[in-house]
């Protein structure tokens, strides 16, 4: 174990600290669930009441996720909440309907759930390696800046100059809290400038949000009333997964280094199982599931506590939150160019982050030339299908569509084949 962090996992704590560090870990984890939350329900056309039930359900289900986790599955300091890249899925598939969307996220959630409890957890993590990773975080943020800028622009069809500008200013300032705050603000970062910016911009004379209309849900209930089953969809899920078992494997290998826990190829394959079990319960209430996180290690080093008992803390207030009165309005009330800033940010963080892996041997010489091929190449053509007129999918086979008219599907598609193929 490194010198800086508290030797074991279970260390006794006192009352306060537990107590100080439980909010912590649940004011991280409730942000990212208020944010990727809002977006989601915002693809599916929810309303504000809608939403505010999208949101809340998110809650209950990290929470429960969060709690067995830290007791059944990996048994370590590791959070959990909403994927990225389950958020780029529904993107993608959202024109078919919650029924078809939640189908696919249920059978890629059972399909990962079968892996695990299989043993195939390590088959699959040979096909995701790190410059195969990087391209999914690099796909993950082309393919999500359409919404991004329906967020900034409050949905308006024409450019809405006052939420653009604040927007911009959130995220620049982001940027720079990043650069100039201490370590223990610096983690909790992203909770303040939700909460400061939602209130500044309702404190500002800003034009409403644009609503939408037609073949909008007036209410979450009976999202999934009946199964619809879309080729096209489960097919873009089961890619989504294969993205997402890779996060949620390195999620649990980031602690490694810090705490050394024994038996981490048994820790990965019960934290797989709960993963897909959790996605696959999330997915039959009709909101996408959780994965483990790997910004973890820093809330580690900033806490300079490894214990797992403030997790239970942060999981029980998950579960509560929503009987909190007057929660619902208020997680529905926060403004769209609010969480697009916040959603700007984390996804800008993952690409560079993404960036980091690929380049962590150097890029000169053959190198470059390696890396336009195997990160160049599948995002560009996996952001030219994503924006390609809808006349090319239709162009299409039937039978090809679900592969060749989905831009995730193709552009990791063709890095994992680029990867077989240079290091045959």
């Amino acid at each position: 174990m490194q010198p800086n962090v508290r030797p074991g996992l279970l260390r006794n704590l006192s009352v306060p600290e537990t107590t100080l560090l439980g909010l912590q870990w649940f004011a991280i984890g409730a942000c990212l669930i208020v944010v990727l939350g809002n977006v989601c329900s915002r693809i599916h056309g929810l309303t504000p009441e809608a939403r505010g039930d999208y949101i809340l359900l998110l809650f209950s289900v990290t929470g429960l996720a969060l709690a067995l986790q830290v007791r059944f599955g990996h048994r370590l300091p590791i959070l959990c909440g909403p994927a990225a890249v389950m958020v780029v899925g529904v993107t993608l598939t959202s024109k078919a309907g919650m029924p078809a969307v939640y189908t696919g996220v249920m059978v890629g959630g059972l399909a990962l759930a079968a892996a695990a409890a299989l043993g195939w957890v390590g088959h699959f993590r040979k096909l995701f390696n790190l410059n195969v990773i990087a391209v999914v975080l690099l796909l993950i943020g082309v393919l999500l800046s359409p919404t991004i800028w329906r967020l900034a622009n409050s949905n308006h069809g024409t450019v809405n100059a006052a939420g653009v500008t604040f927007f911009a200013a959130m995220l620049g300032l982001m940027f720079v809290g990043n650069r100039f705050l201490p370590g223990a603000l610096k983690t909790t970062m992203v909770v303040w400038f939700l909460i400061l910016g939602a209130l500044t911009y309702q404190w500002l004379p800003m034009p409403p949000e644009a609503t939408n209309s037609g073949g909008a849900a007036a209410a979450l209930e009976g999202a999934l009333s009946h199964f619809s089953w879309d080729w096209s969809v489960v097919v873009t899920f089961l890619f989504c997964y294969l993205a997402l078992l890779a996060n949620d494997v390195g999620a649990v290998q980031t602690v490694e280094p810090l705490l050394h826990p024994r038996g981490m190829e048994k820790r990965t394959g019960r934290a797989a199982l709960l993963t897909g079990l959790a996605d696959a319960t999330s997915a039959a209430l009709g909101v996408i599931g959780p994965v483990n996180y790997a910004l973890s290690p820093g809330v580690i080093l900033t806490s300079n506590s490894a214990s797992v008992v403030p997790l239970y803390v942060a999981a029980a207030l998950l579960l509560a939150t929503p009987w909190i009165p007057g929660a619902l309005p208020v997680l529905a009330a926060i403004p769209a160019p609010v969480v697009g800033a916040i959603l700007a940010y984390v996804v800008v963080a993952q690409m560079g982050f993404g960036v980091l892996l690929a380049t962590r041997q150097g890029c000169g010489g053959r190198r470059w030339t390696s890396l336009v091929l195997r990160l160049g190449v599948p995002v560009i053509l996996g952001g030219a299908v994503a924006f390609m007129p809808a006349d090319f999918s239709q162009a299409v086979p039937t039978w090809l569509q679900p592969l060749l008219g989905n831009g995730f599907v193709v552009g990791t598609g063709v890095s994992v084949t680029i990867e077989k193929l240079l290091d045959a």
